[in-house]
């Protein structure tokens, strides 16, 4: 080729290359304009638990469903284990997760168990068999941290006797198995899938004989495993040879193993799942912020961290993340108060009027999800809820419960405490979040007028609430000086208006 051939030729090639170049920066930037901004929401309970986090966890996965996609929203369990129980109405059926984040009640939502989460794998798989009637994906569609604790039925032994009695918990094994962690003597989902049963033999007895079961009586039924077998209900004693035979422990292991394969590293979230657009993300922390074992009502707590700052552990995430500046956090309370166990509860109903504690209760169907326990009811209080708030950076307040108060004439708020009954000169607006402190504490009450016989069936908007409904928001918001940003006027999962 001469010269002027190759120049000809060298011309059309850059030429080429530019239009190439400038298509590809085009069409780079269209795909990039396409996709929509990340949303990150974080919902915590604001109070004891039970304030119905569920309910507002369903409803943003659906608003990430109809925004993203259902394979786009994912949804993490950052903390505790089954002695969560969040609920989701469908249809007028009740759905009931524990261990599960809530978003498996959602065909193909994606969820995710964080590290600071602990595993009780026949409670699992009770949970897995009643939500399998509707939703068949969910082993698929669940990913486990490796680094997750895993409760044995010797766990179960020391939490169902005098020690669990003391604070009244779940039984489920939790606080034991956080003990073994910090001992450095439990098992993770790492060592579950990965020892050979010779090595797994060896760590569940030396876990055994750290928890002092060793000393247990030889001929006394330890634990009992209640199971259905074709449709009857069966049991199973353990004693301690049983025990100490690891039998059951085994099997327990392989089913696991057997059912759940989608076990990956701690850092799997951050690495694999947290995209930088396009997606949706719900961490749903378990508990509340009054039972935190580090900010809650100690001794009365459970055994893990229940605010959101837990998130970043977890989920192996940290301070530099760049989600953090988008993270909107919810914070969960009842519009009155509900604690369930053992502990202070200073607005309790049950002091002042017997017959509102049980409308409440038996409107509310106030009974634990996961152990039936009756609930004791309590007027809303203000310096708890700011100090719930304070602690967990919660920006935003869902409300719930609001239609179990429409057979009450007269409500009240606690805007105070005194350290007498008889004298409110001594007023405080502080939580005093210790056990000792809390139960010195006299509620002092505001009343307003109620909202009786008020329909929330009708209600689709703000402006359809009740004037008094409305007028309580506003003293709340007032209070606390945080936007009541949801309100859940009743069970279904369409049941909740965003105040937008």
């Amino acid at each position: 080729m001469n010269r002027l051939g190759y120049s000809f030729f060298a011309g059309l090639v850059t030429c080429v290359s530019l239009y190439v170049g400038k298509q590809i920066l085009k069409a780079r930037a269209c795909t990039k304009n396409d996709l929509k901004k990340s949303k990150y929401y974080a919902v915590c309970g604001l109070m004891f638990g039970d304030e119905g986090k569920g309910k507002l966890v369903d409803a943003l996965i659906q608003k990430g469903i109809q925004e993203y996609g259902a394979s786009n929203t994912v949804v993490c369990g950052i903390n505790g284990g089954s002695n969560a129980g969040h609920t989701t109405c469908i249809d007028g059926v009740d759905y009931h997760t524990h261990f599960l984040p809530s978003g498996a009640v959602s065909d193909d939502v994606i969820l995710y168990c964080g590290s600071s989460k602990v595993i009780e794998p026949m409670s699992l798989d009770k949970e897995l068999a009643e939500l399998s009637v509707r939703f068949t994906d969910i082993p698929k569609r669940t990913f486990m941290s490796e680094l997750i604790q895993y409760t044995t039925i010797g766990h179960l032994i020391i939490d169902r006797g005098e020690l669990g009695k003391t604070i009244g918990t779940t039984g489920k094994g939790i606080g034991i198995t956080y003990a073994s962690k910090c001992t450095r003597t439990g098992l993770n989902l790492y060592d579950v899938v990965n020892c050979s049963e010779e090595e797994l033999v060896k760590k569940l007895r030396k876990l055994y004989e750290s928890l002092g079961l060793d000393k247990y009586p030889t001929n006394t039924t330890l634990y009992t495993i209640n199971y259905k077998n074709e449709g009857m209900d069966n049991t199973i004693d353990i004693d301690y040879d049983t025990l100490f035979s690891f039998k059951y422990d085994l099997e327990n292991i392989a089913k696991f193993k057997k059912t759940w394969t989608n076990i990956v590293s701690g850092t799997y979230f951050a690495e694999n799942l947290l995209n930088g657009k396009d997606h949706c993300y719900v961490f749903e922390m378990s508990n509340a912020v009054l039972l935190g074992s580090t900010h809650g009502s100690y001794p009365n707590v459970t055994s893990s961290s229940c605010t959101p700052n837990g998130i970043l552990d977890s989920l192996c995430l940290t301070l530099t993340s760049d989600f953090i500046k988008d993270l909107k956090i919810v914070g969960v309370a009842k519009s009155y108060v509900t604690r369930v166990g053992t502990g202070t509860l200073p607005t309790d109903i049950t002091k002042d009027d017997k017959d509102v504690a049980n409308i409440l209760v038996e409107c509310g169907k106030e009974y634990g999800v996961t152990t039936g326990r009756r609930r004791t009811p309590g007027w809303i209080d203000i310096p708890a809820l700011l100090y719930a708030l304070r602690v967990s950076g919660a920006k935003f307040i869902n409300i719930t419960r609001l239609d179990n108060y429409s057979n009450i004439d007269k409500i009240k708020v606690c805007i105070g405490y005194s350290s007498s009954d008889d004298d409110d000169s001594n007023f405080q607006d502080s939580y005093p979040s210790l056990e000792s402190k809390l139960s010195k504490a006299r509620p002092i009450y505001i009343e307003i007028d109620g909202w009786q016989n008020f329909d929330f069936n009708n209600v689709k908007t703000y402006n359809d609430l009740h004037p008094n409904v409305k007028l309580y928001i506003d003293i709340i918001e007032k209070y606390t000086n945080v936007k009541v940003w949801a309100i859940n006027t009743g069970k279904d999962r369409e049941r909740i208006i965003f105040c937008d």
